[in-house]
């Protein structure tokens, strides 16, 4: 576990539900119908990957039961940190989707710079990437072997493409 102040706890909550409970996510307060489902959804998405991230195995364990107790829409497969919220749909989808794609290893890349998909670099890769483009520092902490230094590459992989499309006159670099 890693000791996280009460402050930050509630200052990482606030930066990653201020970045993530956008109209680009379907929260809008035009939209009477699914504007307080999407609210309530991000907010608990931000409240597990904030307040709650900073647990070991057994503390996430015992944030999965405490949650699925007050909020009973997470389905029954795996953990509720395997989840992320599908906008489209409305609800919680398996981290497991994301990973449909069919994968293929580039065959010239360098053995040491290919980086499977998986659960935890998905997962990783999505809030690290949220953040950064909202120009939120992060700062990842974990055992060796985890993954730290594959999701910041990837990142900041992505940021130079974006920064090179920019150049050529993409409006979407932020």
């Amino acid at each position: 576990m890693v000791a996280v102040s009460e402050l930050n706890g509630v200052a990482s909550l606030y930066k990653l539900f201020e970045t993530l409970a956008t109209e680009k996510n379907w929260v809008s307060r035009h939209d009477k119908e699914n504007y307080e489902c999407m609210h309530e959804l991000w907010y608990l998405f931000c409240v597990i990957w904030s307040v709650c991230a900073s647990v070991d195995e057994d503390g996430r364990k015992k944030i999965d039961n405490y949650i699925r107790e007050i909020e009973g829409t997470f389905p029954n497969k795996d953990s509720i940190y395997a989840y992320f919220l599908d906008v489209k749909n409305k609800t919680w989808a398996h981290l497991e989707d994301k990973l449909r794609g069919g994968w293929r290893c580039q065959p010239n890349l360098p053995f040491y710079r290919i980086i499977v998909p998986i659960l935890l670099t998905v997962r990783y890769d999505f809030l690290v990437n949220t953040l950064i483009q909202a120009v939120h520092p992060v700062l990842m902490v974990g055992p060796v072997g985890t993954g730290k230094t594959s999701v910041a590459q990837a990142v900041l992989g992505k940021l130079e493409v974006q920064r090179a499309d920019h150049q050529h006159g993409s409006p979407d670099f932020i």
